[in-house]
C-alpha cells in the first residue's frame, strides 16, 4: 500500500494505543489524527516508529500533543489606540509588524499609541516622544502618556504623521515637567504599519503631480481644477476658505510635500487627499490666502515624510483677488482669528471675537504636518481667547488650526 502526498488514511477504528500496519509506504510527512485535533509529526517522533517492514502508530493524547503551541500574544511597553473608540487594540515592541486591516479603525492617522514606563523610575513628571526623526513630537504630564496626546484617556489621533510603513519611536521619562529634570530609562523601537493584500507606499514608485483642484473647505467640495496662471476670486465663491489638492498619478504615494510662496516644505502630506492645509478626513482644513501672487509646487515621493524617490513634481502661478463688497460679507458672517505676539515668544495669545460658544479644537503644526501642540477646551461664550504655552516649540515657522463649531481657521504662527 502506499500512500502519496496529500492521501488520507483513516485508522480512527483501531482505537487508541498501538496499531501495526503492514508494508506501508509514503511519500511526504506522515499526519495523525487524536480526537479533533490534527498532528504532524515526523518518524522520529513516539507516534511514528519502524521495525520489520511495519509501521507502529501510536493513537493516545501524547500524539495530540505534538502540535506546536500558538504564539504568545504581542508584548512591549507600546499599545496602539484606536483614537476614535479609545479602545486598546495590540501591545507591540521593536521590530513588530502590525496588519491594521485586522482592527476597525476609519483612517489609519486616527491611530494613537501609549506608553507603559520602567515602573522603577520614579518620580515621573513627564515623558518625551520623539516620532520620525522629530524631537519632542509630542510631551506628556499625566498618565496615560500618549503620542498623539489625550483628554484623561479620550485619545487623540496622532494625525498626518501615523501612516503605513515603518516607523520610529522614543519615548522618555523625566523626573519633572516638560521633558525638564532626570532622564529615566526609555523604550526606543522601530516598528511597521502595513494592510495585509496591500503594499505599504515605499514601493519606490513615486508617481507625478498632475493637476492641482481648488476645494471649499467649509463646505468640501471640489470647485475647479487650477492651471497655470488661474485668478481664484474669492467674491465669487460661496466661502472664503479654501484649500487645494495635488492630484497624483497613481492616486496613493508615499507622500506629497508642498513648497508654497517661497516656503520649502510648507507642509508635507503622507496619507490620501494631500491637501496644502492639511485635513483628518472629512475635515479639511483652509489655508489663508490674501490678496496676492503666489507660486505653488508639489512633489511625489515614494515613502512617507518626503522620503525616498522623488517623481515628477508640477507647479503653477496664480493670483488670489476678492472685492471690497466680498470684504464686509465676510467680517460680518465670518470671525477672525487673532494671534498676539507674533513672532510668538514662551506665549501666544489666540481670540476670536466672533467666535461660537462651544467646544474649540486648537492644533500647532509644524510645516512638515507634525502636530507639535493640541488643546480644546468649551467656551461659555462666543468670544472667547486662549493661551498657549509655546516656549517648547523649536524657532520655526507653524499653522495654527482652529476648530469652532462651524468655523474652521487658520493661521500662520512664528515663533523666535
Amino acid at each position: 500500500m502506499t500512500v502519496p502526498t496529500g492521501m488520507r488514511v483513516d485508522f480512527s477504528s483501531a482505537g487508541p494505543g498501538v496499531c501495526r500496519v503492514w508494508g506501508l509506504s509514503y511519500t511526504g510527512t506522515l499526519s495523525a489524527n487524536a480526537g479533533d485535533t490534527a498532528s504532524v509529526v515526523a518518524l522520529s517522533d513516539d507516534c511514528f516508529a519502524l521495525s520489520a517492514g511495519f509501521v507502529n502508530i501510536r493513537r493516545d493524547t501524547a500524539c495530540a500533543d505534538t502540535t506546536p503551541p500558538p504564539p504568545p500574544p504581542p508584548s512591549g511597553p507600546f499599545t496602539l489606540i484606536n483614537a476614535d473608540s479609545d479602545m486598546e487594540l495590540t501591545a507591540f515592541g521593536d521590530g513588530d509588524s502590525i496588519d491594521v486591516s485586522q482592527f476597525s479603525i476609519a483612517f489609519i492617522d486616527h491611530l494613537n499609541v501609549r506608553y507603559e514606563p520602567d515602573t522603577g523610575f520614579s518620580p515621573i513628571g513627564s515623558v518625551v516622544f520623539d516620532f520620525d526623526g522629530v524631537p519632542a513630537f509630542n510631551i506628556e504630564q499625566i498618565v496615560p502618556y500618549a503620542l498623539g496626546g489625550d483628554d484623561n484617556g479620550n485619545y487623540h489621533p496622532v494625525g498626518n504623521a501615523m501612516t503605513l510603513g515603518t516607523h520610529t519611536l522614543a519615548a522618555t521619562p523625566y523626573s519633572s515637567y516638560q521633558g525638564m529634570g532626570t532622564a529615566g530609562p526609555g523604550d526606543t523601537i522601530t516598528f511597521t504599519l502595513y494592510e495585509s493584500g496591500n503594499v505599504p507606499p515605499d514601493s519606490g514608485m513615486a508617481g507625478e503631480v498632475v493637476n492641482f483642484t481648488l476645494l471649499d473647505a467649509d463646505a468640501e467640495q471640489d470647485i475647479r481644477n487650477l492651471a497655470d496662471g488661474d485668478t481664484i476670486d474669492l467674491s465669487a465663491l460661496a466661502s472664503p476658505n479654501i484649500s487645494i489638492r495635488a492630484n497624483t498619478n497613481p492616486q496613493v504615494v508615499g507622500s506629497v510635500k508642498f513648497d508654497f510662496n517661497g516656503v520649502n516644505g510648507f507642509r508635507v502630506e503622507n496619507v490620501y487627499p494631500y491637501m496644502l492645509g492639511g485635513d483628518i478626513q472629512p475635515d479639511h482644513w483652509p489655508v489663508e490666502m490674501p490678496d496676492g501672487d503666489y507660486t505653488l509646487t508639489a512633489t511625489p515621493y515614494s515613502a512617507p515624510q518626503a522620503g525616498g524617490t522623488a517623481g515628477t513634481p508640477q507647479t503653477i502661478h496664480f493670483t488670489v483677488i476678492s472685492s471690497p463688497f466680498q470684504r464686509v460679507a465676510v467680517s460680518a458672517d465670518h470671525s477672525q482669528l487673532l494671534a498676539f505676539p507674533n513672532p510668538a515668544g514662551e506665549q501666544v495669545q489666540l481670540e476670536m471675537p466672533q467666535g461660537r460658544r462651544g467646544p474649540v479644537r486648537i492644533q500647532v503644526v509644524s510645516p512638515m504636518g507634525n502636530v507639535m501642540l493640541r488643546e480644546q477646551f468649551v467656551s461659555p461664550t462666543d468670544h472667547w481667547n486662549r493661551v498657549l504655552d509655546t516656549q517648547q516649540l523649536p524657532p520655526g515657522v507653524y499653522i495654527v488650526h482652529i476648530t469652532n463649531g462651524m468655523f474652521r481657521r487658520t493661521l500662520r504662527l512664528v515663533k523666535r
